[in-house]
């Protein structure tokens, strides 16, 4: 039976172990509160080959959630943040033509130590592995990028036997602190509407990640010359969007991603455009609403990689 967890529980207590436990390749000898010592495993030692295979699993997944639509990836992982990142991920794929395949490198999956909070159960790991994505477009040459993914992960019993991934190093830093869920970030001109779903800072990218409701009886559409980031420090452009935003029909809703490179002004504010008819629809976010703080490090602190993604950082 399917467990209730509480994630960031696990995440804050991870937070005391990995400053206070070492982080080789053994099994932590009771450095961290509530760990389990050495001596403890015998009897979750298949536990503790299942949260390994829950990690492996995850990077397999990546690596081919371009060919099954990310379902095996959002099978192996736990909500919310890294649920809404592998939806997102499907939407990319979906969205972007031509065709992506990838592989995974794998060097090695150790475990380190048995995480207890509140009746729940979570490892934390250290992984030394990286997935390479190959985006073949229509026309031209393929692109291909590695996404390094070494340094600590967490995960998290579901249920006897089951493991998925709550959290992972990607390029030098944790995924959920570069996963911000949004809420209550909607906003109305008329019969048309866009709700920013969640926003995602990977190195170096910022990604942001609507839904656009076009209950009007007429096409419309992003309009890129009025699509910005507005701060202090000027107005930063988008790199890239998904055709998805490029024309939505009347009565439809759309999801789309908009891309920009990092920004260092989060003080600022997202404003997208809209085409309707022969008028551009202007809709302003603050940035500081979007871009919320950190739901508990795992990283090793090493300095982020570029991301791999054919059109986008997810």
């Amino acid at each position: 039976m399917r467990r209730t967890l509480v994630p960031c529980v696990l995440l804050s207590l991870a937070v005391v172990a990995c400053t206070q436990a070492p982080t080789g390749g053994a099994a932590a000898g009771g450095g961290a509160p509530d760990a389990l010592p050495l001596s403890d495993l015998a009897a979750a030692s298949v536990d503790v080959a299942a949260a390994r295979g829950a990690m492996i699993r995850f990077l397999n997944a990546y690596a081919n959630a371009g060919s099954d639509q990310a379902k095996a990836l959002q099978a192996v992982v736990e909500p919310p943040a890294l649920t809404t990142w592998a939806h997102w991920l499907a939407v990319q794929n979906a969205s972007n033509p031509g065709r992506l395949t990838g592989s995974a490198d794998i060097r090695y999956v150790r475990y380190i130590d048995l995480l207890q909070a509140s009746g729940l159960i979570g490892a934390r790991l250290l992984v030394d592995a990286s997935v390479t994505l190959t985006y073949s477009p229509p026309t031209g040459p393929p692109a291909r990028r590695t996404i390094d993914f070494a340094g600590e992960a967490i995960v998290v019993e579901r249920s006897t036997g089951d493991w998925a991934v709550a959290d992972v190093t990607r390029n030098g830093q944790s995924m959920i602190q570069s996963i911000h869920l949004v809420q209550q970030q909607e906003q109305r001109q008329g019969k048309v509407g866009i709700a920013v779903s969640s926003f995602f800072t990977f190195p170096p990218f910022w990604e942001v990640n609507v839904i656009v409701i076009n209950a009007g009886p007429t096409p419309i559409g992003l309009d890129p010359r009025d699509v910005a980031i507005e701060g202090s420090s000027g107005k930063l452009t988008p790199q890239s969007h998904t055709p998805s935003l490029d024309l939505i029909p009347a009565g439809k809703a759309v999801q789309g991603i908009i891309d920009f490179q990092t920004s260092t002004d989060p003080s600022g504010r997202l404003v997208i455009g809209l085409r309707a008819k022969r008028q551009t629809l202007r809709f302003s976010f603050s940035l500081k609403a979007l871009v919320k703080s950190s739901q508990g490090p795992v990283g090793t602190g090493a300095s982020p990689a570029p991301s791999a993604s054919p059109t986008s950082t997810a």
